[in-house]
Protein backbone atom coordinates (compact mmCIF):
# COMPACT_ATOMS: atom_id res chain seq x y z
CA UNK A 1 0.00 0.00 0.00
CA UNK A 2 2.72 2.74 0.96
CA UNK A 3 4.57 1.26 -2.40
CA UNK A 4 1.65 1.94 -4.56
CA UNK A 5 1.06 5.99 -2.56
CA UNK A 6 4.56 6.53 -3.26
CA UNK A 7 4.62 5.43 -7.07
CA UNK A 8 1.57 7.41 -7.17
CA UNK A 9 3.37 10.75 -5.35
CA UNK A 10 6.18 10.46 -7.95
CA UNK A 11 3.87 10.10 -11.12
CA UNK A 12 2.32 13.03 -10.45
CA UNK A 13 5.32 14.64 -9.40
CA UNK A 14 6.29 13.65 -13.03
CA UNK A 15 3.62 14.77 -14.79
CA UNK A 16 3.87 18.80 -12.86
CA UNK A 17 7.36 18.68 -13.47
CA UNK A 18 6.51 17.62 -17.31
CA UNK A 19 3.78 19.87 -18.23
CA UNK A 20 6.21 22.81 -16.82
CA UNK A 21 7.60 23.56 -20.06
CA UNK A 22 4.47 23.41 -21.82
CA UNK A 23 2.89 26.00 -19.25
CA UNK A 24 6.34 28.05 -20.55
CA UNK A 25 5.53 27.73 -23.99
CA UNK A 26 1.76 28.89 -23.87
CA UNK A 27 2.76 32.09 -21.48
CA UNK A 28 5.45 32.72 -24.25
CA UNK A 29 2.72 32.09 -27.11
CA UNK A 30 0.33 34.23 -25.25
CA UNK A 31 3.12 37.33 -24.66
CA UNK A 32 3.81 37.20 -28.23
CA UNK A 33 0.03 37.42 -29.54
CA UNK A 34 -0.54 40.83 -27.53
CA UNK A 35 2.72 41.91 -29.06
CA UNK A 36 1.69 41.36 -31.80
CA UNK A 37 -1.69 43.25 -31.33
CA UNK A 38 0.58 45.90 -29.81
CA UNK A 39 2.40 46.51 -32.83
CA UNK A 40 -0.70 46.06 -35.33
CA UNK A 41 -2.02 48.69 -32.59
CA UNK A 42 1.02 50.91 -33.31
CA UNK A 43 1.01 50.55 -36.72
CA UNK A 44 -2.24 51.80 -37.11
CA UNK A 45 -1.67 54.83 -34.77
CA UNK A 46 1.07 56.06 -37.49
CA UNK A 47 -1.48 55.69 -40.21
CA UNK A 48 -3.80 57.61 -38.69
CA UNK A 49 -1.81 60.44 -37.38
CA UNK A 50 -0.84 60.99 -41.03
CA UNK A 51 -4.22 60.92 -42.20
CA UNK A 52 -4.91 63.51 -39.60
CA UNK A 53 -1.63 65.59 -40.77
CA UNK A 54 -3.18 65.36 -43.71
CA UNK A 55 -6.24 66.59 -43.29
CA UNK A 56 -4.95 69.59 -41.05
CA UNK A 57 -2.79 70.68 -43.36
CA UNK A 58 -3.20 74.19 -43.61
CA UNK A 59 -3.66 75.32 -47.48
CA UNK A 60 -2.65 79.15 -47.29
CA UNK A 61 -4.96 81.37 -48.63
CA UNK A 62 -4.34 84.48 -51.02
CA UNK A 63 -4.65 87.94 -50.06
CA UNK A 64 -8.17 89.25 -51.25
CA UNK A 65 -10.80 91.21 -49.64
CA UNK A 66 -13.01 88.01 -49.59
CA UNK A 67 -10.46 86.22 -47.71
CA UNK A 68 -9.46 89.49 -45.05
CA UNK A 69 -10.70 93.20 -44.57
CA UNK A 70 -9.43 95.57 -42.22
CA UNK A 71 -11.96 98.14 -40.44
CA UNK A 72 -11.10 100.46 -37.62
CA UNK A 73 -13.31 100.69 -35.12
CA UNK A 74 -13.78 102.74 -31.79
CA UNK A 75 -10.73 105.24 -33.37
CA UNK A 76 -8.22 103.12 -32.10
CA UNK A 77 -9.45 99.30 -32.28
CA UNK A 78 -8.25 97.61 -35.63
CA UNK A 79 -10.92 94.53 -37.03
CA UNK A 80 -9.89 91.67 -38.92
CA UNK A 81 -12.71 89.91 -40.45
CA UNK A 82 -12.06 86.82 -41.94
CA UNK A 83 -14.21 85.31 -45.27
CA UNK A 84 -16.07 82.37 -45.22
CA UNK A 85 -13.40 80.48 -46.90
CA UNK A 86 -10.43 81.14 -43.83
CA UNK A 87 -10.60 78.25 -40.88
CA UNK A 88 -7.16 79.12 -39.31
CA UNK A 89 -4.85 82.33 -39.27
CA UNK A 90 -1.59 83.39 -37.82
CA UNK A 91 -0.97 86.95 -36.38
CA UNK A 92 2.60 87.73 -35.11
CA UNK A 93 3.94 91.36 -34.18
CA UNK A 94 7.52 92.23 -36.26
CA UNK A 95 8.47 95.56 -34.69
CA UNK A 96 7.68 98.97 -33.82
CA UNK A 97 7.02 100.15 -30.04
CA UNK A 98 3.78 101.98 -28.44
CA UNK A 99 5.12 105.56 -29.28
CA UNK A 100 5.41 104.73 -32.68
CA UNK A 101 2.89 101.94 -33.73
CA UNK A 102 3.33 98.51 -34.31
CA UNK A 103 4.35 96.20 -37.52
CA UNK A 104 1.94 93.19 -37.79
CA UNK A 105 2.23 90.33 -40.14
CA UNK A 106 -0.53 87.96 -40.66
CA UNK A 107 -1.46 84.49 -43.11
CA UNK A 108 -5.02 82.60 -42.95
CA UNK A 109 -5.59 79.31 -44.43
CA UNK A 110 -8.15 76.44 -44.58
CA UNK A 111 -8.38 73.14 -44.28
CA UNK A 112 -9.78 69.81 -45.34
CA UNK A 113 -10.95 69.22 -41.11
CA UNK A 114 -12.02 72.64 -40.80
CA UNK A 115 -14.06 72.79 -44.11
CA UNK A 116 -15.60 69.39 -44.54
CA UNK A 117 -15.35 67.91 -40.66
CA UNK A 118 -15.48 70.75 -37.92
CA UNK A 119 -16.84 73.36 -40.41
CA UNK A 120 -15.17 75.96 -38.30
CA UNK A 121 -14.51 79.00 -39.83
CA UNK A 122 -12.02 81.81 -38.26
CA UNK A 123 -14.48 84.52 -37.55
CA UNK A 124 -13.71 87.79 -36.65
CA UNK A 125 -10.66 89.47 -34.22
CA UNK A 126 -9.46 92.37 -33.08
CA UNK A 127 -6.01 93.10 -33.53
CA UNK A 128 -5.22 95.37 -31.03
CA UNK A 129 -7.46 94.16 -27.98
CA UNK A 130 -5.42 96.49 -25.11
CA UNK A 131 -5.36 99.71 -28.02
CA UNK A 132 -1.96 99.31 -28.87
CA UNK A 133 -0.93 101.46 -31.84
CA UNK A 134 -0.94 99.97 -35.38
CA UNK A 135 1.39 101.08 -37.50
CA UNK A 136 1.07 98.44 -40.11
CA UNK A 137 -0.18 95.36 -40.97
CA UNK A 138 1.41 92.94 -43.93
CA UNK A 139 -0.23 89.40 -45.11
CA UNK A 140 2.17 87.20 -46.17
CA UNK A 141 1.87 84.37 -48.51
CA UNK A 142 4.00 80.72 -48.49
CA UNK A 143 4.86 80.69 -52.08
CA UNK A 144 8.02 83.15 -51.38
CA UNK A 145 5.93 86.18 -52.98
CA UNK A 146 6.63 89.23 -51.23
CA UNK A 147 4.37 90.87 -47.77
CA UNK A 148 1.36 92.86 -49.50
CA UNK A 149 0.28 95.74 -47.06
CA UNK A 150 -3.23 95.47 -46.20
CA UNK A 151 -3.22 98.40 -43.79
CA UNK A 152 -1.05 101.52 -42.38
CA UNK A 153 1.70 102.90 -43.67
CA UNK A 154 4.49 101.39 -46.22
CA UNK A 155 7.80 100.91 -45.19
CA UNK A 156 9.30 98.99 -46.91
CA UNK A 157 11.30 100.08 -50.17
CA UNK A 158 9.33 99.54 -53.29
CA UNK A 159 7.31 97.44 -51.19
CA UNK A 160 9.90 94.40 -51.08
CA UNK A 161 9.50 92.59 -48.22
CA UNK A 162 9.10 88.80 -47.88
CA UNK A 163 8.25 86.66 -44.79
CA UNK A 164 10.75 83.78 -45.09
CA UNK A 165 9.61 79.90 -43.55
CA UNK A 166 10.67 78.42 -40.99
CA UNK A 167 13.83 75.94 -40.87
CA UNK A 168 14.68 74.94 -37.41
CA UNK A 169 13.45 71.55 -38.50
CA UNK A 170 16.06 71.47 -41.02
CA UNK A 171 18.13 71.91 -38.20
CA UNK A 172 16.75 69.01 -36.01
CA UNK A 173 17.37 66.98 -38.54
CA UNK A 174 20.57 67.46 -39.12
CA UNK A 175 21.54 67.14 -35.13
CA UNK A 176 19.65 63.50 -35.44
CA UNK A 177 21.84 62.56 -38.27
CA UNK A 178 24.87 63.97 -36.41
CA UNK A 179 23.75 62.25 -33.32
CA UNK A 180 23.13 58.56 -35.54
CA UNK A 181 26.97 59.02 -36.46
CA UNK A 182 28.32 59.52 -33.33
CA UNK A 183 26.17 56.55 -31.51
CA UNK A 184 27.31 54.31 -34.81
CA UNK A 185 30.55 54.95 -33.57
CA UNK A 186 30.36 54.41 -29.89
CA UNK A 187 28.36 50.62 -31.41
CA UNK A 188 31.57 49.66 -33.13
CA UNK A 189 33.74 50.72 -30.09
CA UNK A 190 31.29 48.71 -27.32
CA UNK A 191 30.46 45.71 -29.48
CA UNK A 192 32.23 43.50 -27.46
CA UNK A 193 30.73 44.69 -24.21
CA UNK A 194 26.79 43.59 -24.46
CA UNK A 195 25.57 45.58 -21.92
CA UNK A 196 26.82 48.56 -22.58
CA UNK A 197 26.37 48.08 -26.23
CA UNK A 198 22.75 47.34 -25.66
CA UNK A 199 22.04 50.59 -23.90
CA UNK A 200 23.65 52.60 -26.65
CA UNK A 201 21.29 50.42 -28.66
CA UNK A 202 18.58 51.67 -27.37
CA UNK A 203 19.68 54.98 -27.45
CA UNK A 204 20.41 54.83 -31.27
CA UNK A 205 17.23 53.93 -31.89
CA UNK A 206 15.50 57.33 -31.12
CA UNK A 207 17.52 59.53 -33.81
CA UNK A 208 16.72 56.72 -36.56
CA UNK A 209 13.03 57.20 -35.52
CA UNK A 210 13.18 61.23 -35.49
CA UNK A 211 14.66 60.59 -39.02
CA UNK A 212 12.38 58.25 -40.55
CA UNK A 213 9.31 60.53 -38.82
CA UNK A 214 10.47 63.65 -40.30
CA UNK A 215 10.75 61.94 -43.70
CA UNK A 216 7.25 60.72 -43.47
CA UNK A 217 5.90 64.52 -42.59
CA UNK A 218 8.43 66.65 -44.36
CA UNK A 219 9.75 64.52 -47.46
CA UNK A 220 12.38 65.92 -48.74
CA UNK A 221 11.37 69.51 -47.77
CA UNK A 222 12.59 71.32 -44.89
CA UNK A 223 11.11 74.46 -44.82
CA UNK A 224 7.60 75.22 -43.47
CA UNK A 225 5.29 77.89 -42.54
CA UNK A 226 3.49 75.80 -40.12
CA UNK A 227 6.88 74.39 -39.06
CA UNK A 228 5.36 74.13 -35.10
CA UNK A 229 2.51 71.86 -36.10
CA UNK A 230 4.88 69.66 -38.19
CA UNK A 231 7.30 69.25 -35.39
CA UNK A 232 5.06 67.87 -32.81
CA UNK A 233 3.42 65.38 -35.50
CA UNK A 234 7.21 64.25 -35.83
CA UNK A 235 7.70 63.55 -32.21
CA UNK A 236 4.33 62.07 -32.12
CA UNK A 237 5.45 59.40 -34.90
CA UNK A 238 8.64 59.17 -33.72
CA UNK A 239 7.97 57.49 -30.15
CA UNK A 240 5.43 55.26 -31.89
CA UNK A 241 8.16 54.13 -34.19
CA UNK A 242 10.54 53.66 -31.24
CA UNK A 243 7.44 51.24 -29.38
CA UNK A 244 7.15 49.85 -32.59
CA UNK A 245 10.60 48.75 -32.69
CA UNK A 246 10.97 47.84 -29.22
CA UNK A 247 7.67 45.62 -29.32
CA UNK A 248 9.34 43.96 -32.91
CA UNK A 249 12.51 43.04 -30.19
CA UNK A 250 10.74 41.27 -27.95
CA UNK A 251 8.30 39.69 -30.11
CA UNK A 252 11.38 37.91 -31.66
CA UNK A 253 13.17 37.31 -28.39
CA UNK A 254 10.10 35.51 -27.51
CA UNK A 255 9.73 33.57 -30.59
CA UNK A 256 13.84 32.34 -30.02
CA UNK A 257 13.07 31.55 -27.07
CA UNK A 258 10.11 29.61 -27.95
CA UNK A 259 12.16 27.52 -30.46
CA UNK A 260 14.54 26.47 -27.57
Amino acid sequence: MKNNIEESYTTVSNTVEDARPLVKIKKRLQKRRLLAIIISFLVTAIFMTLLFSYLTAPEYLKNNQKNVTVQKIDNSKILLKFGSKVNGYEIFRTGGNQKSGYIYSLTAWSTIWDTKIRKQKAGNVILNAKGEKVKSIYYYHEDGSEDKLIYGKELYKDGESVTLPRLFLMYYLLIAIILIVIESILLFAFRKKRQLFRKILYIWFLPICYVVADFMINGLSQSSYSAEKKFFEILLIMMILYLILLAVIEFFKGQKETVK
